[in-house]
């Protein structure tokens, strides 16, 4: 019987990332990696003896995941086919041990289903025979969530290898197939066996496909969290014929390394076989980390900003005193576009999953004075007009898709930059991603928008969110507001950023996961996003979008941004 499995991995950093959690780390590739293991609590559960649909390889692949978390230093418990009283309870007893801080690991390997976008774990004793029942027979993941959250603890990692063939999918009203996606919040790192609402493969041994590759990478010493996941995905992919895909979502603040035995170096060894892991040409000098300031936003419009991080950037010199400054965007999936609840959308907003590659972006637009550092001159409309601001930290604008191609070219040419490692407009689900920051809500500060969070038409409202007068309707210098919580500055407003696709329309659902779109091969504009200073509140909502004709007469609202991959 083919067993169908989902592998969820979350990762929640506390703010105190770089106190004495890794009191003992040294610095790599401008990373925090810890090289002593703090209090290490793992929690392990494997369901088979189901009621109702009962599988055959959870129990195998509870007592492998156990047996390997030991000899990594790993307190175990370890529990095998489980009611629902005696999971809350191991729940509970866990989220206590793991207060006394160190890292925290759970695994589940059972059923897992979800009903209107929520998550549940399966005990074996679980009898649904209607949909509500789930919610009265299973457990929900955030009851987890909580515990964890709840300890304070240093790091905690969650495992979930889930049977993807719903048993109870007669009693359902809808056919929903595996699990639902997971937004993760700022900190957190989320990785999936595969795309939510997709299927995993059994594998042919005792150990489905994802937990037989995932055990052999945990054991390869001196592997980083994230590349244990990013050699997982190559293997998966590779093995069932690009059938399966593992998924990942989220970003880790600091480098974590589970098997700290050795060091593994690409191309030696047992590590030969495994695909080598490629990192952009970022010299070590220029990798800073800081902290930042976000802001978030109620029903009310009622702001409460926080300083988070720190977040990983380099400053790349122009000369002449200007520098660019790239922030790090740790790739992972999301739902690209709007739910159709959402106020003021365009029906052409049609949510699809979407995963992207890690990737560099500018923390702000790109400016006059970087401009006048790569062209030697302002662009020709700007320049020679008295009706546009000039500013060296005022967005560079009147321009179009065109010129700005050609800035690029200069930009990548002044670098030495080989092809392929250089900048370039971001891809429009680059640019969505990077502007939501882990969230999902119309705005990446909460369900509405206020005047003191972006530059906009302050005037409109969006969602009963407040309005103020505006006297002059203008560009503002960038970094004017709180960043979003990736670190970005005026993803919103101020200027419209031109993208690097062709506008066209959304894939459908049905089409399954868009793994690095890069929208049609051709068309009439080019994609603007994000909203100008002129624009209505509800223009400025992370989903909505626009086109620009890229040989059209040069836009005074519309500048960009770059990325590097």
């Amino acid at each position: 019987m083919n067993r169908k499995l989902v592998l969820a991995v979350v990762l929640i950093v506390a703010g105190c990332l770089l106190g004495p959690l890794f009191s003992n780390a040294q610095q790599q590739r401008g990373q925090i990696i810890q090289r002593k293991a703090p209090q290490r609590t793992a929690l392990v559960i494997g369901n088979s003896n189901y009621e109702q649909g009962p599988l055959r390889n959870p129990v195998n692949d509870a007592r492998a995941i156990g047996s390997t978390l030991k000899d990594l230093g790993f307190d175990v418990t370890l529990l095998i086919d489980q009611n629902l009283r005696q999971m809350e309870e191991a729940i509970r007893i866990f989220g206590q041990k793991i207060k006394d801080g160190g890292v925290g690991l759970f695994y589940f390997a059972g059923h897992g289903v979800q009903v209107d976008g929520v998550n549940y774990l399966a005990p074996v004793s679980a009898r649904v025979e209607k949909e509500q029942d789930v919610k009265f027979e299973t457990l929900e993941i955030g009851k987890l969530t909580a515990e964890m959250e709840a300890a304070k603890n240093g790091l905690n990692i969650i495992i979930l290898d889930a049977c993807r063939n719903n048993p109870f999918a007669r009693a359902f009203r809808s056919a929903s197939s595996g699990l639902a996606p997971i937004n993760a919040p700022s900190g957190t790192y989320i990785a999936f066996a595969t795309a939510p609402g997709t299927t995993a493969s059994d594998g042919e041994g005792v150990n489905g496909l994802y937990t037989q590759e995932l055990l052999l990478n945990l054991t390869q010493p001196g592997l980083r969290l994230e590349d244990i996941f990013i050699r997982t995905r190559v293997a998966v992919k590779k093995k069932s014929d690009d059938k399966q895909i593992p998924w990942e979502n989220g970003a880790l603040e600091g480098v974590v390394i589970l098997n700290e035995k050795g060091t593994v170096t690409a191309g030696s060894g047992a590590d030969s076989q495994l695909p080598t892991i490629r990192y952009s040409g970022i010299p070590l000098s220029a990798l800073r980390s800081a902290k930042f300031t976000t802001a978030e936003v109620d029903e009310k419009g009622q702001v409460r900003r926080r300083e988070v991080g720190p977040r990983q950037y380099y400053l790349e010199d122009l000369g002449n005193g200007v520098k660019l400054e790239m922030v790090a965007i740790r790739g992972g999936s999301f739902q690209m576009g709007s739910p159709y609840t959402e106020a003021q959308r365009d029906e052409g907003e049609i949510q699809h999953l979407v995963q992207v590659s890690s990737f560099w972006m500018g923390r702000y637009e790109v400016t006059q004075s970087q401009w006048r550092a790569v062209m030697g001159r302002l662009p020709h409309v700007l320049a020679i007009s008295d009706s546009y601001e000039k500013g060296d930290d005022l967005p560079v604008t009147c321009l179009n898709w065109v010129q700005v191609q050609e800035f690029i070219t200069e930009l990548n040419k002044l670098l030495k930059l080989e092809p392929g490692k250089g900048y370039s407009l971001p891809r429009e689900a680059e640019w969505e991603y990077a502007a939501r920051a882990a969230t999902n809500t119309p705005f990446p500060y909460g369900p509405t928008i206020t005047p003191s969070l972006e530059n906009y038409d302050w005037t409109t409202t969006y969602s009963n969110g407040p309005t103020q007068p505006k006297p002059d309707s203008k560009m503002l210098k960038i970094g004017s507001f709180a960043a979003n919580p990736f670190g970005l500055y005026d993803m919103l407003g101020n200027v419209s950023e031109l993208c690097e696709d062709w506008f066209g329309p959304y894939p459908t659902p049905r089409e399954g996961l868009q793994i690095n779109p890069s929208g049609p091969n051709q068309g009439e504009r080019r994609v603007i996003r994000g909203g100008d200073y002129g624009n209505s509140a509800f223009r400025c909502r992370v989903a909505d979008r626009a086109g620009i004709i890229p040989t059209d007469r040069e836009s005074c609202s519309t500048g960009f941004r770059l990325v590097r991959r």
